[in-house]
């Protein structure tokens, strides 16, 4: 018989209940331990995360305030970027630091960037068991400030044109002879008008040994009286309608010009003395109503240009001149009140209320824009008249020697609430006074401007200028605006232009690009809008040149290669009209180099003549942002 199976004990079938239980308790317990560790790791990793976040958000805001000063006062840019990051809970101590450097100082190449690291140390709670009581969170943030575009001269001397002055007449402030840009497609030689900084006499013409390169163009202010239609947009209060009829120069909501209408605080210019010790000069600041001669009016060629409504001519003309000094760059409500001219150009050469100044002898020949209403003309350059001080020389604002920084020149027919000299300013000085001396006159005031001082001084318009052009006939080149490679690559340029091309003969618009070190015509698009309706007018997705203006017959000299050799008399295409370029730039832009630093030009061919035209330029998109790596 086989053997029989022991029997198994009870208790070695199956553990006893309470050693089952035990097991589990052992098991949970090392569960609940590991889920602890998970947990307090997330909590502390989460703390960490969400604490980071925090002091990223800190560093951007601080790159942000601090890079606006870029890239003139690095001490403003430092400053305000370490205030900003104490606005947001981070303020320099032990084991909390704020860094800001300007990315040339900090291996890059970008003067207008800045780079900021903040570094704060952010407490744990679990991790303390292990001695770890804070964890350091380190961000670097970094933004570029793309100001208003420089416009119009890469030079310490703005709206230099050419001086028409009469040949046979060498009466002070006149020398003899035209100067050489008034010969045929010259519009950039000699100007005639004399170096402000070197000039020892305020002699004008051919014969001056220190006179100015002519830049082509004049700087222009119209009167709020005026019509906008005549190329300048801003400074009338009204414009006419294709009828003639006078409407409000307005923008949306009550208006139809896209790019807005009349604006109270004129137009502002750059002026730029890093090294101070400097001054600022305006080349005939007061209106004289001037004759014609050769392609526009004599002198700089000031002239009454029709009335507005209510308007009547000949009337006097007012000008200011507000010198500003820029606080915090892009904000104008902050700039300070350096001078104002006030009075000093109000009702510019009305004599008595009898007669008005008009120059016919000095300069130009022909009968005066205005006869004299039977009783005896005071002429501009005649010593005895009030006016004489001011016209065609060089009035230097009294400011006294300007500490180095960067100022802005704000030139307008209106007059402006304007705070204490020395305060900061009113909207910029935007508001309208209520009384206005040239609301009953349509005029146009034409000057230049010219800075001295030490450094790289440079003045130029801030992202919009009026221009007035006296050209002979044939090809001439304007400075427009400079977009380095910083601001351009990878960007599109909008150019819009108001008004260009009202001449006889033709007239034909290009856009010079400067990349490779070389100009070369631009391939862009470009439509166009009536200021009065709004209404559509010509547009192109893609061409190199403009014809604004078709002449019955061919012009003098060979149009550029690729401009449209239309010759059907039509005339003028965008009177009254915004015409709005479009260039785009790869991310390539400058890598080669640019001629002149940058500076886009635009080159006319036309048949001769004169014109006032409104320029502004844009590079799209945030002018403040961060720099994503």
């Amino acid at each position: 018989m086989p053997a029989s199976t022991p029997p198994v004990p009870a208790s070695a079938k199956r553990p006893s209940r309470r050693r089952q239980q035990g097991q589990i308790l052992v098991i949970f317990a090392g569960a609940l331990i590991a889920l602890i560790g998970v947990v307090a790791i997330v909590v502390d990793v989460s703390w960490y995360w969400a604490n980071s976040l925090r002091v990223q958000r800190a560093a951007d805001a601080a790159a942000l305030a601090g890079a606006i000063y870029l890239p003139g006062d690095t001490t403003k840019a430092y400053l305000y970027a370490r205030n900003e990051a104490t606005k947001n809970g981070y303020t320099a101590a032990p084991g909390t630091t704020i860094s800001p450097i300007q990315d040339t100082a900090n291996g890059g190449t970008d003067p207008r960037q800045l780079d900021v690291t903040v570094s704060a140390p952010v407490g744990t709670f679990f991790m303390r068991v292990f001695g770890l009581n804070s964890i350091q969170a380190t961000r670097t943030a970094k933004a570029i400030y793309v100001q208003p575009v420089p416009m119009g001269s890469p030079l310490a001397i703005y709206g230099v044109g050419c001086l028409d002055t009469n040949a046979t007449t060498p009466a002070a402030p006149d020398s003899t002879g035209e100067p050489a840009c008034t010969a045929a497609g010259n519009s950039n030689g000699k100007s005639g008008v004399p170096d402000a900084n070197a000039a020892a006499t305020n002699e004008t013409g051919a014969g001056v040994p220190t006179q100015l390169d002519s830049q082509g163009a004049w700087g222009v202010v119209f009167t709020r009286g005026g019509d906008a239609r005549n190329g300048d947009a801003f400074s009338p209060t009204h414009v006419s309608s294709s009828s003639g009829t006078m409407t409000a120069n307005a923008g949306p909501p009550t208006g139809s010009d896209p790019y807005g209408g009349f604006d109270p605080a004129g137009y502002n210019y750059a002026v730029a003395i890093p090294g101070g010790g400097g001054s600022v000069y305006v080349f005939d600041p007061i209106f004289c109503g001037m004759p014609v001669l050769g392609a526009g009016r004599a002198g700089s060629g000031d002239e009454w240009t029709g009335t507005g409504t209510g308007a009547s001519n000949p009337n006097p003309v007012t000008t200011y001149y507000n010198l500003w000094q820029i606080v915090t760059p892009g904000i104008p409500q902050g700039d300070k009140l350096v001078y104002s001219s006030g009075s000093l150009f109000e009702n510019g050469l009305n004599d008595n209320n009898v007669s008005y100044v008009d120059e016919s002898g000095g300069h130009g020949t022909g009968a005066p824009q205005y006869a004299s209403n039977g009783t005896t003309i005071q002429h501009c350059n005649e010593a005895g008249d009030s006016a004489y001080p001011y016209h065609l020389k060089w009035w230097k604002l009294p400011t006294g020697s300007l500490a180095g920084g960067t100022y802005r020149l704000q030139i307008t027919t209106t007059q402006v609430q304007l705070p204490a000299v020395g305060s900061s300013g009113f909207g910029g000085g935007s508001q309208p006074t209520a009384s206005q001396p040239s609301d009953d006159v349509g005029a146009a005031n034409r000057w230049s401007l010219e800075a001295t001082g030490g450094g790289a001084v440079h003045i130029y318009g801030l992202g919009r200028m009026a221009t007035y052009t006296n050209m002979q006939a044939g090809t001439q080149a304007f400075y427009l605006a400079q977009i380095d490679r910083a601001s351009g690559a990878g960007k599109t340029i909008e150019i819009d232009l108001y008004d260009p091309g009202d001449v006889g003969g033709g007239a034909w618009l290009q856009i010079l690009d400067p990349d490779n070190n070389v100009y070369t015509p631009a391939t862009f698009k470009y439509s166009s809008v009536a200021k009065w309706n709004g209404a559509a007018g010509p547009a192109n997705a893609s061409t190199t040149c403009i014809e604004t203006n078709s002449p019955g017959s061919p012009p003098s000299f060979s149009l550029p290669a690729g401009c449209p050799a239309v010759f059907d008399g039509s005339g003028t295409h965008f009177d009254d009209y915004w015409v709005t370029i479009l260039i785009p730039l790869d991310s390539n832009y400058g890598l080669t180099g640019l001629a002149e630093t940058g500076w886009w030009k635009i080159q006319y061919s036309v048949g001769g003549g004169n014109d006032t035209t409104t320029w502004q330029v844009n590079i799209l998109g945030n002018p403040v942002h961060l720099v994503v790596p």
